[in-house]
């Protein structure tokens, strides 16, 4: 139903010709009014095209072997270190281009010395990732193996604690949405979305005010205690200190799997957790989505820290690397969010390289 002020407009300007000419300028000058606007602030609208064959306006880019990026040879040099990058998104790479992600800078930091097999999975959980090793990836004859965990693979070892491993959905999934062709939806924002960056400062803006105002939450729900949140404890009347331990419990087991594993490879696993956004400072800018920072109960990172050394599993932690690279962009006056736009667990460019060197340094 239309308001009386749109209905007013729309009956002006299908009363006359002249109206009519008069309401489309109109248009075109708010919409070229708003791309100025967008322009000013640095919105890429491609940035925010998401549909099987992009992620954030890049080529999702999966090769023969299902793994994102080019494809090693098969048979190895016997100088150059080979390494299995293990993940989910966050290491797959949502958002950026396949050369922006941290398993290939990490080759790129070796100088031809290292090279990487982008084994990140979206939706993957470590269980999942071990299967994988067992039934596929150990062909590879990886000489290390790199496991970058996140807040959302805690909820996932708490979802199937008490399933058995099977290879990540996200593989199939992942074929399927490359070969399958674009839905008419798809090809319309690749057209829109691609040339307008207007309606994407617009969603954002609102996204942002709902947040502010509270009209959207994130908090955890302790009849479905999932998503990446579970990870800090989260303190809230309903949901019970038990719930989250037992999700820590379930990953600390997993984990043990893909160690063993990795041990019967004969090669050294280093493992980091991924820091969320809203961790890295007090800034708002850090806290798009309005967490509110004092219902966390622990610091993932110390915990999986502790798991990892309780197993004997090398520990990185990134997140001094992250601000450190943060304050570098800074004093070179440019702007270091670190994580894609409206997002606290998938980073950008800068955020993938800042992981790479802390990884690279410990290979070192």
């Amino acid at each position: 139903m239309k308001s009386p002020f749109v209905h007013e407009v729309w009956r002006r300007a299908r009363s006359t010709p002249r109206g009519a000419i008069r309401f489309l300028a109109s248009v075109l000058i708010a919409l070229a009014l708003l791309e100025s606007i967008a322009a000013w602030f640095g919105v890429d609208g491609r940035s925010s095209l998401y549909d099987g064959r992009l992620t954030g306006g890049q080529p999702v880019a999966i090769n023969e072997d299902g793994c994102r990026g080019a494809r090693l040879p098969q048979a190895k040099t016997p100088e150059v270190k080979r390494f299995l990058c293990l993940g989910d998104s966050a290491t797959f790479g949502t958002g950026v281009a396949a050369g922006s992600t941290w398993p290939a800078r990490l080759a790129a930091s070796g100088r031809g010395r290292f090279e990487t097999i982008n084994a990140g999975v979206p939706a993957a959980s470590i269980k999942d990732l071990d299967f994988e090793i067992k039934t596929t990836w150990s062909r590879f004859k990886p000489d290390g193996v790199v496991l970058v965990m996140s807040n959302n693979m805690l909820s996932l070892a708490y979802i199937g604690r008490d399933q058995p491993a099977r290879t990540p959905v996200g593989r199939t999934e992942q074929r399927r949405l490359v070969d399958a062709p674009l839905s008419r939806s798809a090809r319309l924002r690749r057209v829109v979305i691609g040339r307008l960056s207007s309606p994407v400062m617009l969603k954002r803006s609102v996204t942002r005010l709902l947040y502010a105002a509270g009209v959207v939450r994130h908090r955890v729900d302790p009849h479905a205690p999932f998503g990446p949140l579970l990870a800090y404890g989260w303190r809230q009347a309903d949901l019970l200190d038990s719930v989250a331990e037992t999700g820590w419990a379930a990953l600390a087991a997993d984990l043990e799997g893909l160690r063993v594993t990795v041990d019967n490879l004969g090669v050294p696993l280093v493992a980091t957790w991924l820091p969320a956004r809203f961790t890295l400072s007090t800034d708002r800018r850090d806290n798009a989505k309005c967490v509110p920072r004092w219902r966390v109960t622990w610091d993932p990172i110390e915990r999986a820290r502790t798991i990892c050394e309780s197993l004997g599993v090398r520990f990185v932690d990134v997140r001094e690397a992250l601000i450190a690279k943060r304050r570098e962009i800074e004093r070179a006056g440019g702007d270091a969010p670190l994580y894609i736009p409206m997002d606290y667990t998938h980073l950008d460019a800068y955020g993938h390289a800042a992981v790479a060197d802390a990884l690279a340094s410990a290979f070192r």
